[in-house]
């Protein structure tokens, strides 16, 4: 307990030390509460405290103060950024009130120039100088904002558009998703568009027959053994009717995708009654599910 304790001390002292060092340059009296609880902690300067005073500050009235250090801390950091926050606020507003007094000496030349920035479609720089002018509340700055605003809108609008279409012209593969994409965009610039909205609806309908698709087909390759190919359940189902189970052996397997069933042909041989071998298939239709729907040729 007792090597804990002086850790702990020699690292919230170290701690306290480097804060109020460093914030003696900002906040002098932040700085210096950190570095009075720094003193407090570190054990050389207790030492020392207790060397030339033969004084014991006892535990619970060091903690005590180190507490009241940090909280005096905050009070002065707390202090000084209020108080820079209103020296902040202060200039913000002597900005201004010089902006309004020296827009109020030029305002026919000011709109003026807004005015040509906006006839050579300068929106940007219309907005930038607008945007310096918005707090003299003045109508005509406020009506030249909101044109130049609306009008650097519609451009953004129509260079987006034909960035859009240019990406549509050039890709080389038709890809259903990447139209989509496109085209969900376009609808959102041009909302009254019809021509964009059906070809949103036209690509992602074709999205998800393609995703309906993949699904489907990995239903279908899931059914057959990636080792030699043969249909899992069909096998098995040939094996529970088979004299001898364990003769089989399989031959191949073949299929047709019939839409809303597949027609499975299996050929393999296997022990008959007799003992010998022969050549069998069966045949079946079956789910996309791989479920067994019928057993449609068994030679």
């Amino acid at each position: 307990m007792s090597k804990f304790y002086t850790i702990f001390n020699w690292a919230a002292g170290l701690f306290f030390l480097l804060g109020g060092i460093g914030s003696l340059f900002d906040t002098p009296l932040a700085g210096v509460c950190l570095l009075v609880a720094a003193a407090l902690l570190l054990p050389p300067v207790r030492k020392m405290i207790f060397y030339k005073t033969n004084k014991k500050f006892p535990a619970i009235l060091r903690i005590a103060a180190v507490f009241s250090m940090f909280v005096l801390f905050g009070h002065f950091t707390n202090e000084h950024e209020r108080s820079i926050s209103a020296q902040e606020v202060a200039a913000e507003e002597k900005v201004k009130e010089e902006a309004i007094k020296e827009f109020n000496s030029n305002k026919s030349a000011t709109i003026t120039a807004i005015n040509e920035l906006i006839e050579n479609a300068q929106y940007q720089e219309a907005i930038s100088e607008t945007n310096k002018l918005l707090s003299t509340n003045d109508p005509d700055i406020g009506e030249l904002h909101s044109r130049a605003q609306s009008l650097q809108n519609e451009l953004d609008k129509s260079l987006r558009t034909e960035e859009l279409l240019s990406d549509l012209e050039s890709s080389l593969e038709f890809n259903h998703e990447k139209r989509r994409d496109i085209y969900s965009e376009l609808t959102r610039l041009h909302p009254n568009n019809e021509e964009y909205r059906e070809s949103l609806s036209f690509h992602s309908e074709k999205v998800i027959e393609r995703r309906q698709q993949a699904v489907r087909q990995e239903n279908i390759e899931s059914q057959f053994s990636s080792w030699d190919g043969s249909h899992r359940n069909l096998e098995r189902l040939i094996k529970s009717s088979m004299n001898d189970p364990d003769s089989y052996d399989h031959v191949e397997t073949t299929f047709t995708d019939n839409g809303d069933h597949l027609r499975v042909l299996t050929k393999f041989r296997g022990r008959n009654a007799f003992g010998g071998v022969v050549l069998d298939s069966v045949e079946a239709k079956v789910a996309i599910n791989g479920q067994i729907l019928e057993v449609v040729d068994n030679r």
